[in-house]
């Protein structure tokens, strides 16, 4: 059953609230690994981070150290593939990169042309880069406690207007039968990663690139799903490329 599109309009431009979680937030192993990484480290600025998030940080709940006081980390779940596709934004920037940076990333593909051809499995690696988890985390080193997590993950494999576009086509979605693609899929199908929603709980619609992207032999049609909650794109199910 598909929303109404204007629901769907204020959850994809709906401003996701700041995840903050107590305790233990990651294990200390890739922590500390993140932490010693200076060229991870070196791309994130902490006095923009503080800028942007001290005043929505916790005291430390042992010593009461303020945010400002706090050890500030750019924590990334696999850094090394978030550093490849470091200023790459969208597919479409993927398959303009360099040859060098293609090589680097994906050594498998030789050319720009490898690239545009990619197969499902590329585009896999596409969605999995989009889901390493990033963001500040907040440390008192003095009481060895994480504090907060400011999620800076970039679920979004598509643009958000071309997102929107093609769920109000109304045209292209009665094409196609959600019946038929969770019969497909759904066995396949995440969670959202963020609040646990159950796939078939998820918005699931047909999502077509835009005619230009296509002409550029890069286009993609397939099965999103997104998470009404969380504003979050989860999975995408290709089923045509150009």
């Amino acid at each position: 059953m598909l929303y109404h599109s204007s629901n769907l309009n204020n959850i994809l431009i709906r401003l996701r609230t700041m995840k903050r979680k107590r305790g233990k937030i990651f294990p200390w192993d890739s922590v500390n690994a993140c932490r010693t990484n200076k060229v991870l480290q070196s791309h994130y600025s902490v006095e923009d981070a503080k800028a942007k998030y001290v005043s929505h940080g916790r005291l430390c709940p042992k010593c009461n150290a303020t945010p400002a006081k706090l050890c500030w980390v750019y924590y990334a779940s696999n850094p090394e593939l978030l550093l490849n596709y470091s200023g790459i934004k969208t597919w479409k920037d993927l398959v303009d990169a360099s040859k060098d940076h293609i090589w680097i990333t994906c050594n498998n593909f030789v050319t720009r042309e490898d690239l545009v051809d990619a197969s499902d499995d590329q585009m896999s690696i596409w969605i999995t880069y989009k889901r390493i988890t990033r963001g500040w985390l907040t440390i008192c080193d003095l009481c060895k406690w994480q504090i907060d997590f400011f999620d800076e993950t970039d679920w979004s494999f598509f643009h958000i207007q071309d997102i929107i576009d093609s769920y109000k086509n109304m045209e292209l979605q009665k094409q196609k039968s959600i019946t038929t693609a969770k019969a497909e899929y759904l066995n396949k199908a995440s969670s959202c990663l963020d609040c646990g929603t159950a796939p078939d709980q998820l918005i699931w619609f047909y999502f077509k690139t835009p005619d230009l992207i296509w002409k550029l032999r890069i286009g993609r049609a397939g099965w999103l799903t997104i998470c009404p909650g969380c504003i979050r794109q989860v999975d995408f199910f290709c089923e045509v490329m150009s």
